[in-house]
């Protein structure tokens, strides 16, 4: 009941206004009288000389060692000897951030510095920037970054932006000053850089495209150094027997060998994938009957064991229905096959009578030998109008929410594909499937491509202009 009263605060252990460390290394609970009595002071500095300092030594010795030492009376100075406040806070600890720091000083010496995270984290949340973007990303609270939208970098580097060396030195003078009357928020007090900051910031936020990088391989690109290399895997690793034989439903049908610790009860019935041999797939039935999950893994175990016939045995052929991708011997006999990992391109076509078909090339096709992509053209007169590779850009009209710029995620050999705005982040496919979640995605065929007015846009980091975004738009 003390700790969440009012009787207890968390304090920095070193003065913030002094270090801006704000690591959880640099906090302690503690009393609020005994806080207000230390003010911005270290420990030593506000005790070392009282009664009271030998229990205070006690008690942080028993802290880890990070905290421990800055109850030392050096502490201070210590924490100067390993940069100090300026320095500790313009120069950022991680390794990328140090070597991007030192390669920029060649262009502009003196003057690059690194913002730490936590301040601008203060300053952003201060200022009321966070807000500014769609509250349809449901994890954005008022103390979290909202990392669902990509366009959270373009509102951390404004605020960088806005941080010079004489905002900085404010802020810590603001700190020092409100530590001594015992008041947390060290920013409330500091302003936008001018009138109108967040504003203007939301106009540039509603007009930005974010531009996505996406990997076409260099199938074709005959001037490439890594002549044919893939954007994707050409077919997944199993390999599966052919046995020429169809199920009821004209479906062909291959077998794959399974290992027994990967056996689930319905590999023991007569569904889409089962043991292919009936009699061991009977005598299974019977050795592991009611059971499931670990106990079901252990009688399978136990059955190889000591099953006179079948003892030894480690995997099993399972036979199912599958559409794979043949591999010929060189006499053209098609010997095993594999199931096809990814899709390479989607293309659509406008046929004489205006209607949109696709055609989805598979990573196996594009880079088999001999592959002519004019062979595919679905009629002589047809015109290709969309070639889209997974991370394209294309602005189409949505029915419900009007104009829309969308990245491709991905295409189906059912000749669907999927869209997500382009400022839409984290993990779409989780999100699409969280009901609490308004983010959807927008999955047309060719023809629903060809009703919202689908165009391929490209977008790189010099696209600034307003107007090219309304003319690609309209």
């Amino acid at each position: 009941g003390m700790l969440f009263s009012g009787e207890v605060d968390v304090d920095h252990i070193l003065p913030w206004s002094k270090t801006l460390d704000d690591s959880n290394a640099n906090k302690l609970v503690c009393l609020r009288n005994a806080n207000r009595e230390k003010r911005n002071r270290c420990p030593h500095d506000a005790w070392g000389s009282t009664v009271h300092w030998d229990r205070i030594l006690d008690r942080a010795a028993s802290l880890p060692r990070n905290k421990a030492w800055r109850f030392n009376p050096d502490a201070m100075e210590k924490f100067d000897r390993e940069g100090g406040f300026l320095a500790r806070h313009l120069v950022d600890t991680q390794y990328i951030s140090r070597l991007a720091r030192e390669y920029l000083q060649g262009v502009a010496p003196d003057r690059v510095w690194v913002s730490t995270g936590h301040l601008t984290a203060m300053l952003r949340r201060h200022w009321g920037l966070d807000s500014l973007l769609p509250d349809h990303n449901f994890a954005h609270t008022a103390h979290r970054k909202n990392r669902l939208d990509h366009r959270h970098h373009a509102i951390d580097a404004a605020v960088i932006a806005s941080l010079d060396l004489g905002l900085i030195q404010r802020i810590g003078k603001s700190a020092g000053q409100r530590e001594l009357s015992g008041v947390d928020d060290v920013v409330s007090n500091i302003e936008p850089p001018w009138p109108g900051f967040r504003d203007e910031l939301k106009r540039h936020l509603d007009r930005t495209l974010v531009s996505h990088r996406a990997d076409h391989g260099t199938v074709g690109a005959a001037r490439s150094k890594a002549f044919g290399q893939t954007a994707g895997k050409l077919h997944n690793e199993t390999a599966y027997g052919l046995t020429r034989e169809q199920d009821n439903k004209g479906n062909s049908l291959v077998v794959h060998r399974v290992p027994l610790t990967a056996l689930k009860p319905s590999h023991l019935e007569d569904r889409k994938a089962h043991i292919r041999d009936e009699e061991l797939r009977q005598r299974l039935r019977e050795a592991t009957h009611g059971l499931d999950g670990r106990a079901f893994s252990e009688a399978v175990l136990s059955f190889a064991r000591t099953d006179p016939k079948f003892q030894g045995m480690r995997r099993v052929r399972v036979i199912e229905p599958l559409s794979v991708i043949a591999i010929e011997d060189r006499w053209g006999r098609a010997y095993k096959g594999y199931k096809g990992d990814a899709n390479y391109r989607y293309d659509v076509w406008q046929l004489p009578d205006g209607k949109w078909v696709p055609d989805v090339i598979t990573m196996f096709d594009v880079h088999a030998p001999g592959f002519d992509p004019a062979r595919r053209r679905p009629h002589p007169a047809a015109k290709k109008v969309l070639s889209l590779h997974q991370g394209d850009m294309v602005a189409y009209e949505h029915p419900k929410h009007g104009p829309q710029v969308a990245k491709v995620e991905k295409f189906g050999r059912n000749g669907q594909v999927t869209l997500a705005a382009h400022h839409e982040g984290g993990s779409l496919k989780a999100r699409d499937s969280d009901k609490e979640d308004p983010f959807a995605y927008f999955a047309p065929t060719a023809g629903g491509l060809k009703k919202s007015k689908a165009r391929q846009v490209r977008i790189d980091t010099l696209w600034s202009a307003p107007a090219k975004v309304v003319h690609y738009l309209s």
